[in-house]
């Protein structure tokens, strides 16, 4: 989908990500947060100047629950737990879900990579909730295919 200057730039960034959060992958009409999911800056608006246009680009945005936006916030790196490196977090740009992630049957998203982990850990993906909503979907045929 190409980004059209006359669409909505909101509409234009849930519709490209199919109306997921691009990091937890639970849809916005199934969230349980009483906040609407929002265009997340992958690059927070702090490390840009006021008037740099890259800012809030398409190309800088992704659809997030709140829980996800919460959690990110202004970080673009995390620790690795598994090596204490710290590494860049998942950029769903330029960055493919499936090379860092896998959801297993109970609702849970596996890391495959340093990347994988370092997110998975600093958002929060497999909180309880999230979990249960993904392992619904998941039970019914209904989880994305990628």
């Amino acid at each position: 989908m190409a980004y059209n200057e006359s669409h909505p730039l909101r509409e234009y960034v849930r519709q490209r990500a199919n109306h997921r959060c691009e990091y937890c992958m639970v849809l916005d009409e199934d969230s349980l947060d009483v906040t609407v999911f929002c265009e997340e800056h992958i690059i927070p608006r702090i490390k840009f100047e006021d008037n740099d246009p890259c800012r809030d680009h398409p190309d800088n945005l992704a659809w997030a629950c709140p829980r996800c936006n919460g959690h990110k916030w202004q970080k673009v790196t995390a620790e690795d737990p598994a090596t204490n490196e710290l590494v860049s977090l998942f950029n769903p740009r330029t960055q493919k879900w499936t090379e860092h992630f896998s959801v297993s049957p109970s609702g849970h998203i596996n890391a495959l990579s340093p990347v994988g982990r370092a997110t998975v850990q600093a958002l929060g993906l497999n909180f309880e909730e999230r979990v249960k909503v993904r392992l619904r979907k998941y039970t019914i045929g209904s989880w994305p295919g990628f």
